[in-house]
């Protein structure tokens, strides 16, 4: 039974970790990067582009950095029609600094000389999977190779090709759509290397706001934010699910306090005599008390590693080849050894005064009465 209440207590915490983990690794691979960067001139717009970029790029702790603008567009196909927006993107950063190529089930992902391509999420191509969460408001039945009118804000319209369709089990990606930036100055001439935002990936083991702080002194123009400020969807969503977890802990727990009073319990009722008979040859009611809770102790402790040993390497293994699915996509548990220090703790200090309480209303029964049950 502690096993099973121990592993109760890590269960919870581990999905919503795995959850939170895949949530903000598919912002990173696809809409936010590590760092975002916009400009805080009138026009919204980073002039010179390239320069900005490459002199960005130049920082130490700066991997690899891309430009993206969103534009008003009316995406039509036959009878349907989208109204998320284009994503303009230069193909070949985007590709080192994003992961979106690597989740095409159909086609390729932009070349930076491709011209009347684009490439769409699924929820807005449709593809005929009438399953999806958006299907209504989709194009319905877009495939690669399927010609699509776009009409942008300007009131320009051109026939596009579709070149790929990705789908990263994430809404707010998979209404993306993406043309490259060569296209994008074509119609636009006099937005020629401007760019909305620029973002950046970092390499490994720098410290992301120590990075957000050194840009902002070095380009004061620029309004540099870490992926973290727009990940509030995480937060909100880990808010509600810790109320839920809190919950099922205090019932877990309350199951553990219960298990050891009343196996504790039905101990000391069929040792009253055997208690009774301790005390009277001299024993204290304080060793038996320790004794009782000991014992208690010994139980959790055993349960508990028996708990944490048989979710480490049962439960996580098998969970992690077959993983829970959610419409973020797949869940994978993440462990947090010192939460689970912590639910080590919590037990054992529960159980040890579970134990304790009928012990010590059994070591004020009088001796004789003890004897004599």
């Amino acid at each position: 039974m502690m096993s099973l209440v121990f592993i109760n207590l890590l269960f919870a915490p581990a999905l919503l970790n795995g959850l939170i983990d895949t949530i903000n690794g598919k912002l990173r691979e696809s809409i936010t990067s590590d760092i975002i960067l916009d400009s805080t001139s009138e026009d919204g717009y980073i002039q010179d582009a390239d320069k900005f970029i490459g002199e960005i790029s130049e920082i130490d702790g700066v991997d690899s950095a891309t430009s993206r603008t969103n534009i008003g567009a009316e995406i039509l196909y036959q009878k349907s029609k989208s109204s998320y927006g284009i994503t303009v993107v230069s193909p070949e950063s985007e590709k080192r600094v994003f992961d979106i190529e690597n989740y095409l089930v159909e086609g390729e992902f932009l070349e930076e000389d491709d011209e009347g391509q684009i490439v769409l999420g699924v929820q807005i191509a449709g593809r005929g999977d009438k399953s999806l969460e958006l299907y209504s408001s989709s194009l319905k039945d877009v495939h690669v190779g399927d010609v699509v009118t776009v009409k942008f804000s300007n009131g320009l319209e051109q026939e596009m090709k579709v070149k790929g369709i990705f789908d990263m089990d994430f809404i707010q990606i998979d209404t993306l759509s993406l043309i490259n930036q060569k296209e994008y100055e074509s119609i636009n001439l006099q937005l020629k290397n401007t760019a909305r935002q620029v973002n950046l990936k970092l390499e490994e083991g720098y410290d992301l706001d120590s990075m957000v702080v050194r840009i902002r002194n070095e380009f004061p123009d620029i309004e540099a934010r870490s992926w973290k400020e727009l990940a509030g969807i995480v937060e909100s969503m880990t808010q509600s699910f810790e109320i839920i977890i809190i919950i099922l802990r205090v019932i877990a727990l309350l199951v553990a306090a219960i298990t050891i009073l009343i196996v504790t319990y039905v101990d000391l009722t069929n040792k009253r005599r055997q208690i009774g008979i301790q005390r009277a040859i001299g024993i204290i009611p304080e060793t038996i008390i320790l004794t009782y809770v000991l014992r208690a102790a010994f139980y959790s402790m055993v349960g508990t590693l028996v708990g944490a040993l048989t979710f480490m390497f049962i439960i996580v293994p098998v969970e992690h080849n077959h993983p829970f699915t959610f419409p973020f996509g797949d869940v994978l548990m993440s462990i947090d050894y010192s939460q689970m220090l912590n639910f080590f703790v919590t037990l054992m200090i529960v159980s040890t005064i579970a134990a304790l309480v009928p012990t010590i209303n059994t070591i004020r029964i009088k001796i004789l009465d003890a004897i004599w049950s």
